[in-house]
């Protein structure tokens, strides 16, 4: 039999004939070369419910000292590792993205108000310093918490290892007049994230002000959210101020997206875009979401990007954090509630995962063929009591355009493990794209396809 290769990335755009390649909640693993595929198709991962907050929803969240801290628009909560949680205080942002930052000592959180928190004295309060400006992005380098102030492009620095300000240490991005979106330290490099331009800081050591811009590093590429600014494998991810997804190689944005992706960030309102990075097992993601519309994760490994979904539409976590051993939380985009992420879940927090993936179109020339057996080599878990997974096959004769002929077949109740499945006398056809789904509450992985063709 023939070997059928499927889709390994999600390439859709404008022109779904031309390319209609799509993976959703499934993304390519590389296998070594003794595999028996090169590629498999992976499942992405489900959440169980760890703990649920007693207010939503989570707008940020922050490893530190420890403890999960979680910040929703009222309040910011404190989860040990047992899973307790603490509200430490009430809250009051100007805008659902709360930038967070520590020194070691203490925690910092800004959205317009800005409050600081101290592990070891339990204090947890506003900042009132005379000498503070109002301020939504904050990170910290050398010592020192950095803010940017709002609605300039100027950018001010705490004393060292601390919380207080003295009112000159300050400076401005001077490249470009434009607002800073965001301050990110990365490579103990200083990005100042402008809406328009970037440009790259380092400590000098000066006594007047520590911190002075890097010739060369001046880029007219701004950032059109700081809601899709993220940080993994010592490398910046963003989208530009162009709605292209950029990752810095030294101080020069690259482009990382492709026309797939780049067609529904061209057509949305940027203030509906937000992202995060996480890894799981090896791979590093960044996450795009765009409120409404679509997710799409970029596999760093890979340097592919598949679709995610939950019910249909965008998916459902806002964001991922790990823990100091690798532990991944989530936390929903609509409600209170914490997740633990992985994929040894199968479910999202007991919902169902849909997973689709498409073959690349295969012919037999002009000639009409008929497909006698389509075949997959799979590997599928464990399901749930008193549910059985199911896998449905769909066909195009049009380029991926629409699907019919839905055939679906049982992937086998709790304590199958049925790897391979078949269907058998699938018609007639000249130019033919398959799409398989599953509806599993079990790990799904494809490892292979084969057609028979007489």
């Amino acid at each position: 039999m023939a070997v059928v290769p499927f889709a390994i990335s999600t390439s859709q755009a404008r022109n779904n004939k031309g390319n209609n390649e799509e993976l959703i909640n499934m993304y390519a693993n590389i296998a070594p070369a003794t595999a028996k595929s090169q590629i498999v198709l992976q499942g992405t991962p489900g959440w169980g419910l760890y703990v649920t907050l007693p207010t939503y929803p989570i707008l940020a969240t922050h490893y530190f000292l420890g403890s999960l801290y979680c910040v929703t628009p009222s309040n910011v909560y404190s989860v040990d590792p047992q899973g307790s949680v603490v509200n430490l205080g009430n809250v009051s942002w100007s805008d659902d993205y709360v930038s967070i930052a520590d020194n070691g000592l203490q925690m910092v959180m800004t959205s317009g108000n800005s409050y600081y928190y101290e592990k070891s004295s339990g204090t947890f309060a506003k900042i009132t310093d005379p000498n503070y400006y109002l301020s939504d992005s904050v990170t910290f380098q050398d010592g020192y918490f950095i803010f940017n102030r709002s609605a300039t492009g100027q950018f001010f620095l705490s004393r060292l290892y601390a919380v207080t300000f003295d009112g000159t240490m300050f400076a401005t991005a001077e490249g470009s007049p434009d607002n800073l979106a965001a301050v990110i330290s990365d490579h103990q490099h200083l990005w100042l994230m402008g809406t328009n331009s970037i440009e790259v800081w380092y400590n000098s050591g000066d006594a007047l002000f520590p911190f002075a811009r890097i010739m060369g590093s001046f880029q007219y590429r701004g950032c059109i959210n700081k809601r899709t600014i993220s940080i993994i494998n010592n490398t910046l991810f963003w989208v530009g101020d162009d709605s292209i997804v950029y990752q810095a190689n030294g101080y020069t944005p690259v482009r990382i997206s492709t026309a797939a992706i780049e067609y529904p960030l061209g057509i949305n309102d940027p203030q509906h875009f937000r992202a995060f990075t996480y890894v799981e097992e090896g791979h590093a993601f960044y996450v795009l979401t765009i409120d409404g519309v679509s997710t799409f994760a970029y596999d760093i490994m890979t340097q592919l990007w598949h679709t995610r979904s939950s019910l249909g539409g965008t998916w459902g976590l806002r964001g991922i954090i790990a823990d100091q051993i690798g532990n991944n939380f989530g936390c929903d985009i609509a409600n209170g509630n914490l997740y633990k992420v992985g994929l040894d879940y199968y479910t999202e927090n007991g919902q169902t995962i849909l997973r689709t993936a498409m073959t690349s179109p295969f012919s037999n020339g002009v000639d009409f063929f008929t497909l006698s057996k389509f075949e997959l080599d799979m590997e599928t878990g464990k399901s749930q009591p008193n549910l059985e997974d199911t896998i449905t096959l769909s066909f195009s004769d049009d380029g991926g355009v629409t699907f019919n002929n839905d055939h679906t077949i049982s992937l086998g109740a709790m304590g199958q493990r049925k790897k391979r499945v078949v269907w058998r006398r699938l018609g007639r056809h000249r130019n033919l794209t398959l799409r398989v789904t599953t509806r599993a509450n079990s790990q799904t992985n494809i490892i292979a396809a084969h057609a028979e063709l007489t």
